[in-house]
């Protein structure tokens, strides 16, 4: 059972009680730090979906890249630009002091997430 959690004293008093912290996250996560999420309106997939021939999902493959390396790290070269010219937000702020939290007091922490952006 979810417990109500209505202020940072509640959130470490229950997190002191757990033996393993897991947060899922997603691109929405980096969405305050001007980051573009992927899918969605303003999403990068969405956007280069209506602006390319070749759609995102036949794009970002494993046998596109062999054929068109050069193609693929363009893009990726350009996602990088824009998250080196943002910061973190408060959620990454959060998720990092919970991090530090778990590892002073010995309990375990898994981020999971779908996209790596280096934040």
């Amino acid at each position: 059972m979810t417990p109500e959690i209505s202020d940072i004293d509640t959130i470490t008093d229950e997190i002191a009680k757990m033996n393993h912290i897991v947060v899922l996250t997603g691109a929405g996560i980096s969405a305050a730090s001007k980051i573009p999420t992927f899918r969605g309106e303003g999403g990068l997939w969405t956007l280069r979906d209506q602006e390319e021939k070749v759609k995102t999902s036949e794009f970002l493959t494993y046998r596109n890249f062999m054929s068109n390396p050069e193609d693929i790290w363009h893009w990726h070269h350009e996602l990088r630009k824009t998250v080196a010219m943002n910061n973190p937000n408060v959620s990454h702020d959060c998720l990092a002091e919970i991090q530090v939290f778990c590892e002073k007091s010995n309990h375990k922490f898994s981020l999971i997430t779908q996209v790596k952006i280096c934040l």
